[in-house]
């Protein structure tokens, strides 16, 4: 598991106050970064390999601005060229969104996917908790 922590902006706040929802995915995306890394270690875009498959998000409570985040971030289920990677957002010590993200294993210039390497699934599985 890899932990994220944030301070929340005041720009990322809405009309009510809150931490608006569209802010949530974006953090979600940067806690992800480590895990990223596994296939992209320098993060540079012209070699990136992944694409995001599916992505879903409960949000359980609202997430303010005057508090800390922290964001808990693991490998799920491991397929032959796809993962999950499950995430919890965290403030005061409370579950307040989850998330869950399926990646595939992308070959952008043949426009498929393909299998994930013995060596990148070894690293993965050091991240399932």
């Amino acid at each position: 598991m890899v932990t994220w922590e944030i301070e929340p902006h005041i720009s990322e706040t809405n009309a009510t106050g809150h931490i608006d929802n569209a802010t949530v995915p974006v953090w979600l995306e940067r806690a992800r970064s480590p895990i990223y890394r596994v296939f992209n270690p320098d993060l540079i875009p012209a070699n990136w390999n992944l694409i995001i498959k599916r992505m879903e998000i409960d949000f359980i409570r609202q997430i303010h601005y005057q508090d800390k985040i922290t964001v808990d971030s693991s490998v799920g289920e491991i397929r032959n060229t796809s993962f999950s990677v499950v995430q919890e957002i965290f403030q005061n010590n409370e579950i307040v969104a989850r998330s869950n993200v399926v990646l595939v294993y992308y070959d952008y210039e043949k426009h498929q996917k393909k299998e994930i390497p013995v060596p990148k699934r070894r690293r993965l599985q050091e991240l399932i908790p």
